[in-house]
């Protein structure tokens, strides 16, 4: 048989904009104006808010092996000369419990912003980018790179620092190593850019050297990876053991 189903529309912006769901879906978080309301996932029942005045983009840690409290970082865009700020908070699914500030870090130049957690939710990297690299050395625009270290028990305010590329030029990619997250490795650089590793403390600790490279793929363990040149690149892959250190 055949039924009719209405619709309504509640929200002209993108779905990433708005909502936020944890690894787990115990906990929603909603973006309205200048608020943000955390839900139950099962029952969407309000149990908390934070009061966050421009707030444009929320991101939530959805690794599996992260769990409560859950990290949320907020991003409020440059605006008539201030710079962009992302704010961590850690939430849980208890009613109205007061909630802290991890970790912030302010930053201009920042048109647009990505963020990137951890799969244990114990940091994020923060790209910001904007299309005129004020500088005139690069077509590409302008690009930085950020690390925030938080924890999520408040035991100690988060550290944050800005990374050292290891190519001057735009960044292609940048991925945490999924079972740990104690490292990440980025490509950056003009062709051929440069990938290399770098530890918590934003450190480079190795370098795989220059290459037409552009994406990075981990296997799920992090032992292996994959270092890719796709789409306006040849297709070359280059696969390597991190544990040795060696290309295969």
């Amino acid at each position: 048989f055949l039924r009719s189903i209405h619709c309504k529309q509640i929200q002209t912006k993108s779905l990433q904009s708005i909502l936020a769901w944890t690894g787990d879906e115990k906990i929603c978080f909603h973006k309205v104006t200048n608020t943000i309301h955390i839900q139950r996932g099962d029952d969407g029942q309000q149990i908390n808010s934070i009061r966050i005045s421009d707030v444009s983009q929320i991101s939530v840690c959805q690794g599996e092996s992260c769990v409560a409290p859950y990290p949320l970082a907020c991003l409020i865009p440059e605006n008539k000369g201030k710079p962009a700020m992302i704010s961590i908070f850690a939430a849980t699914d208890k009613n109205n419990e007061e909630l802290k500030c991890l970790a912030s870090k302010s930053f201009y130049r920042a048109q647009d912003v990505s963020i990137e957690w951890s799969p244990m939710g114990h940091g994020v990297l923060i790209q910001a980018h904007t299309d005129v690299d004020a500088t005139g050395t690069s077509y590409y625009g302008g690009t930085s790179l950020y690390l925030l270290v938080i924890d999520k028990n408040q035991t100690d305010c988060g550290s944050c620092s800005q990374i050292q590329l290891p190519k001057e030029g735009p960044i292609a990619d940048a991925k945490w190593e999924p079972a740990k997250g104690e490292e990440f490795i980025i490509i950056a650089g003009t062709v051929p850019a440069i990938a290399a590793i770098y530890n918590l403390k934003g450190q480079l600790i190795y370098n795989f050297g220059a290459a037409h490279r552009n994406v990075i793929s981990w296997s799920p363990h992090g032992r292996f990876l994959a270092l890719c040149g796709f789409g306006n690149l040849a297709g070359d892959v280059d696969f390597w053991d991190r544990q040795k250190k060696k290309k295969n």
